[in-house]
């Protein structure tokens, strides 16, 4: 399969933000809802766990003394693997007859049934 059409279904690196993010939130409640917001959202926060990660937390965490989630802990989520899924190798068709999802075809005594009737407010 191409890799444009692969889709990933879980990746350990948002299992790690997930446990910074939890293990930070309860400690800046301190801050001002400004501060704390700036922190905790979007690239900012990105930075601040990937460096947490790679064990060399910023010299500002290190200043307002927050607890880190333990070194072991970070490393078991890192060795996780990606799932990651792709689709069939006959693309997305549509069932053929006497397949499972297949449309059945309607009998009446020996012969073909007419088609159904739709309402007009389906059309």
């Amino acid at each position: 399969a191409e890799e444009s059409s692969l889709v990933v279904l879980y990746k350990p690196l948002f299992s790690l933000h997930m446990l910074i993010y939890d293990t930070l939130l309860p400690q800046l409640t301190h801050l001002p809802a400004d501060d704390r917001s700036s922190l905790l959202r979007g690239r900012h926060f990105a930075f601040i766990a990937d460096s947490i990660i790679e064990h060399t937390p910023l010299t500002f965490v290190k200043k307002l003394g927050l607890s880190l989630p333990p070194p072991e802990k970070i490393e078991e989520l890192k060795s996780l693997p990606y799932l990651v899924v792709s689709p069939p190798d006959d693309g997305n068709r549509i069932p053929l007859p006497g397949e499972k999802g297949a449309a059945k075809v309607r009998y009446t005594v020996n012969m073909l049934a007419p088609p159904k009737r739709r309402s007009r407010l389906g059309k």
